[in-house]
């Protein structure tokens, strides 16, 4: 048999949940991941970790990509039900991409409630903890308002990554604050644990990170003076 008649198929395997939050992102380019179970779904990862669900099709012979909604938001399940409804549009000669309103329909999910958004999160959040009488609440809003909120204000808690988190902490280590990283990380992490114990998103994206911060960091570098040695 000749070389160049020979064919190798790859097959992709299909994806689930433990594949999805696996995946690393590629700095350089997007990456596009075939569902294994539904031809045509791909799961999209953008450098900066993002991730969201696109369904590749052709219409009247060209090659189409209509985008869904982003992940987690939208999860595997919901996925591949709204994918194999844009491609049964597509096997009866119809572009799903081309009307605005069987377009809302397979994205399936309306934009988040505002209870839903960063900052309403937030403030239920800050407001649990002063009800529990931690006395870090003050600090806890410092900080989070001052890194988190400008990033994530207006966006629904459930559409924020670790990569997202991840950035946040490198800039906050960028200006020469590692303890403050290491409290932000803290604290983010109590936050989204709030948020998947009120059912607000399925996991804490910010339980993966590396501790931006040592144990040697955080030591204190001042000396008691003499006026303060004396009162001990």
């Amino acid at each position: 048999m000749r070389a160049d008649a020979i064919r190798r198929t790859v097959v992709a395997r299909a994806l689930n949940q433990k594949i999805i939050e696996n995946l690393k992102p590629d700095p350089a380019k997007r990456l596009e991941i075939p569902d294994g179970a539904l031809v045509g779904l791909y799961l999209v990862v953008q450098p900066s970790g993002a991730k969201s669900w696109a369904v590749r099709y052709r219409a009247d012979g060209k090659p189409r990509k209509l985008t869904l909604a982003p992940y987690p938001r939208m999860g595997l399940a919901e996925a591949r039900k709204a994918a194999s409804e844009a491609l049964r549009i597509v096997s009866e000669g119809g572009d799903p991409a081309s009307d605005r309103v069987t377009v809302a329909k397979l994205k399936g999910l309306e934009r988040a409630p505002a209870s839903h958004r960063f900052e309403q999160v937030l403030e239920r959040f800050l407001a649990a903890q002063e009800r529990k009488g931690r006395r870090s609440t003050a600090e806890m809003r410092r900080i989070l308002e001052h890194d988190a909120l400008p990033r994530w204000r207006d966006r629904p808690i459930a559409e924020i990554t670790g990569a997202d988190v991840v950035e946040a902490l490198e800039a906050i280590v960028a200006r020469c604050a590692p303890v403050a990283a290491g409290r932000f990380q803290a604290w983010c992490s109590k936050l989204f644990s709030y948020a998947v114990a009120n059912h607000l998103r399925p996991n804490n994206p910010a339980k993966g990170t590396e501790s931006p911060v040592s144990a040697r960091d955080i030591q204190r570098d001042r000396k008691l003076s003499d006026h303060e040695l004396a009162l001990v």
